[in-house]
């Protein structure tokens, strides 16, 4: 237990926070009430995970699918954990840069998520195994998409709020983050496997979001990201399939008008990098250093598209400036 307590502070010490009180840690109920930072609790998660005992594990929660399980830490922190049984080594990968993504991008709607050996436990479930393991969000609730998108979706003309409010101004940024993100990490299983579905049934439109949820204080809540990055841009279904999965996407960026200011200055710092996927990856080196993932499965073709992707959002952006204008 001192050396656990010792570990979390010489962490904050190295991200250059004010160190926190050594109980911080065994109260993870409590983070709300203490209006801690997002890094703090970052932070507190990570060591967690890669320090703390297993005092249960659940797997009956966190996945249909016998690769999760809910695991609940000695100093009370719970973690979704799980091992992509498609494609297990890049599943890893993706999971750690989708997420460290979308922290670059001040995004910040997916499960703090690091990736580490699963340690022993009474269960003897995945012992030694490298899992990811995601902060576990209680009290979720299903999501729909907003009426305004599914309008622009339906009549192929740009999501624009001519009058605008803030609450709805609000919904359209928040959005716009969402498809930005499953655009860039080529994320098919939400919004994509909606848009293949109606095709067949078009009332689906109107049901709850795959893997898109809201929280208690009516935030999203993105989860899974295994099948992205290189697997969700080039190695699922066939060639056909994988042309309608990468026109929808582009399809749903162009609908667009409302952007987030920091969101966009994230992505013209990434724009302006020859290889923008070496600027994640030191990012993430510094933002969770015992959990980087080696980039090597990460193809060379993967690195190209990425920044082209950059750079039809950014062409979008200036096309709705146009628009406005």
């Amino acid at each position: 237990m001192k050396k656990l307590k010792q570990l979390f502070q010489l962490l904050l010490k190295l991200v250059g926070l004010s160190l926190l009180p050594a109980h911080i840690i065994f109260a993870a109920d409590s983070w709300d009430d203490m209006h801690l930072s997002l890094r703090q609790k970052e932070i507190l998660f990570q060591t967690a995970v890669h320090s703390a005992v297993v005092v249960s594990v659940d797997t009956s929660k966190c996945s249909d699918r016998s690769d999760g399980a809910l695991i609940t830490f000695s100093n009370g922190i719970k973690a979704c954990a799980k091992k992509s049984s498609l494609y297990p080594d890049q599943g890893l990968i993706s999971e750690f840069y989708s997420y460290q993504l979308q922290r670059f991008l001040g995004i910040n709607r997916v499960p703090i998520t690091v990736i580490s050996q699963m340690p022993a436990n009474s269960e003897n479930w995945q012992v030694g195994q490298t899992l990811s393991f995601a902060l576990f969000v209680d009290d979720l609730h299903p999501e729909n998409m907003p009426n305004g998108l599914i309008e622009s979706l339906n009549s192929g003309t740009l999501w624009y709020l001519f009058k605008e409010n803030p609450e709805q101004l609000v919904q359209a940024e928040e959005w716009s983050k969402l498809i930005i993100f499953d655009y860039l990490t080529g994320q098919w299983d939400r919004l994509i496997l909606k848009g293949l579905a109606t095709r067949f049934e078009p009332k689906v439109i109107y049901e709850p979001i795959h893997n898109l949820y809201k929280d208690s204080d009516g935030k999203l809540v993105i989860i899974d990201h295994d099948l992205t990055f290189d697997t969700g841009y080039f190695e699922l279904g066939d060639p056909e399939d994988r042309y309608d999965l990468v026109r929808l996407h582009t399809l749903e960026v162009r609908y667009l008008c409302h952007f987030n200011s920091d969101l966009l200055s994230k992505l013209e710092e990434l724009n302006e990098e020859l290889d923008p996927l070496w600027i994640l990856v030191q990012y993430a080196e510094k933002n969770d250093p015992l959990s980087f993932a080696d980039t090597d499965l990460l193809s060379r073709k993967f690195r190209k598209v990425f920044k082209k992707r950059i750079q039809y959002i950014l062409h979008q952006v200036e096309r709705c400036r146009l628009y406005k204008s």
